[in-house]
């Protein structure tokens, strides 16, 4: 997969030059704002490779990058990204409609986007000011328990080492339950 949008955004390096022009002088992402002048590129590239290893198991790898440059508008912020996982089926267990998973991702943010942050650059979805910078970590596990009338109950596990690519937080532990109901 590779994606090219075209928008108006900003870039880091012309936000971080109106951070310094302007220190202490901004409340969240104004100076984003501040230089969100002309339509910019932004493009990147994309791959997901799934491979069933036998009846009752797979595995899928997936990767992407972006150029980094300018601000993200939607979606989560990442500049570079690397996950792997396993998915296994409840044959194994004597529940074959049961499923359980394991995952981990690694996520990265550009030096251009890092510099704009740990300048005291606020972005929409992260940036306090203070960005102690190290690749977020991922590892999640779920089961997804088959129930009689097309119901399904899903138990998620995240533990999320650098919560939004700073070192000086987490790790934050994340628990989720789902339910799907089909009538």
């Amino acid at each position: 997969m590779a994606w090219r949008n075209r928008a108006q955004l900003a870039s880091f390096n012309d936000a971080l030059t109106w951070l310094k022009a302007n220190p202490g002088n901004y409340t969240g992402p104004d100076a984003l704002v501040a230089v969100r002048s002309s339509n910019k590129i932004k493009y990147g590239l994309g791959v997901n490779v799934e491979q069933a290893l036998n009846d009752h198991a797979g595995a899928f790898l997936r990767a992407m990058q972006t150029d980094g440059r300018t601000e993200t508008l939607a979606f989560t912020e990442v500049d570079a990204s690397l996950a792997t996982g396993l998915h296994v089926h409840g044959n194994r267990w004597g529940r074959p409609d049961d499923h359980a998973g394991l995952a981990l991702m690694r996520n990265y943010l550009s030096p251009e986007r890092r510099r704009f942050l740990a300048a005291g650059g606020i972005s929409y979805f992260i940036g306090d000011g203070a960005l102690h910078y190290a690749p977020e970590t991922i590892i999640e596990g779920y089961y997804n328990l088959s129930l009689p009338h097309h119901t399904n109950l899903s138990l998620d596990y995240q533990r999320i080492q650098n919560p939004a690519y700073n070192a000086a937080r987490g790790p934050l532990h994340v628990f989720a339950v789902r339910a799907h109901v089909e009538f």
